[in-house]
């Protein structure tokens, strides 16, 4: 008897978490996320456009990126696990990529295996196509 109602409720458990899980599953990648209505909140505060705010966030993150990146190199350097010269080719380095390789990055970030989302493939072409138009 108790092993039936342990039959029963685990079932249960696994048919609600399947109903949850495919609920989750038809928000697509195009779908705004919660931090979309926050962005809009603080531009509309802040009194100014929404690219303006997400220019900056971008500007900030770019920023933070490199503090952290010189930041990293420079322990290389003070451990010796490399040179200082080898610390600046890696900048130099880093300064000549091009901006697209982020870009790309997340068009093709996943093969849809439930942690990435899947590849949009449309997306990628398109945005490859542009940029041999812009040349």
């Amino acid at each position: 008897m108790k092993r039936k109602i342990m039959l029963g409720a685990t079932a249960g458990l696994i048919g609600a978490l399947a109903i949850v899980g495919a609920a989750f599953a038809q928000e697509g990648p195009g779908d705004s996320g919660p931090g979309d209505s926050i962005k809009d909140r603080v531009a509309e505060i802040l009194g100014i456009d929404r690219e303006t705010l997400d220019s900056a966030m971008k500007t900030a993150r770019d920023w933070n990126r490199d503090a952290n990146q010189e930041e990293r190199l420079a322990v290389l350097v003070e451990q010796e696990v490399i040179t200082q010269a080898q610390a600046g080719e890696i900048d130099a380095w880093q300064d000549a990529r091009p901006e697209v390789i982020d870009e790309l990055k997340g068009l093709g970030a996943g093969k849809g295996n439930g942690i990435m989302p899947p590849v949009d493939e449309n997306a990628v072409e398109a945005r490859l196509t542009a940029l041999v138009e812009q040349e």
